[in-house]
């Protein structure tokens, strides 16, 4: 079982990253199943201390926001795959009814990291537009040679800069719209197997040409 888990990060072209969490998942159920087989029997012990170290591993991904991010990332498993695997809101409500007053929502947990990480890209990538618009607007005072032509040409820049900004952000009307779009919309063309990173060019390359055809 470890030998077969141990290959799905043997990739060389593709980011394995997001492996991890399903993996360890996989991994665990599979000996947990074995531990309860009289056939395993003799091994029992020998589950029993793997398992130990399982979760030893597997409770330092709370620390570890990165795999929570590769995976929500990964078009194929998003946040379902955690609501699943982790319990949803009314499986937390049922926890701590019974008793349990330190369960968490993990979907929540999983979810605020998401946000997080989307609204401090999102303002980069916003001021980094809008240094760019600056940019686009600033004549050269020093020059000689300012005729109308590069005037004009200055201003068309800063005005075309300033349309597409605006467009995309009504477009997307924030962060928090279009990750809510991105994670609702569940997609029958994906896998476990699709390179993340040549999905995630080609989904932004399709919305910006979307973006400055509406333009």
């Amino acid at each position: 079982d470890a030998n077969d888990i141990q290959q799905y990060f043997s990739s060389e072209r593709q980011p394995m990253i997001w492996h991890a969490i399903p993996a360890m998942e996989e991994l665990q159920m599979a000996w947990e199943s074995k531990r309860k087989n009289l056939q395993f029997m003799l091994y029992k012990e020998a589950i029993e201390q793997g398992l130990t170290k399982i979760r030893k591993y597997y409770s330092k991904f709370d620390n570890k926001l990165v795999y929570i991010l590769a995976l929500v990332l990964h078009p194929y498993y998003k946040l379902v795959y955690i609501t699943m695997a982790w319990g949803s809101p009314e499986e937390q409500a049922k926890e701590q009814a019974a008793g349990n007053l330190n369960t968490k929502n993990w979907y929540d947990e999983a979810l605020k990291v998401v946000e997080k990480t989307m609204e401090e890209y999102w303002t980069t990538h916003k001021a980094l537009v809008d240094s760019e618009c600056a940019t686009a607007n600033t004549i050269d005072d020093d020059s000689t040679v300012s005729t109308v032509k590069t005037i004009m040409e200055s201003e068309y820049d800063h005005h075309r800069c300033m349309l597409v900004q605006q467009v995309v952000y009504e477009h997307n009307t924030g962060w928090a719209a279009e990750l809510c779009c991105y994670l609702k919309d569940m997609l029958d063309d994906v896998s476990k197997e699709t390179d993340i990173v040549q999905w995630w060019a080609v989904s932004l390359s399709n919305m910006f040409q979307h973006i400055f055809y509406l333009i």
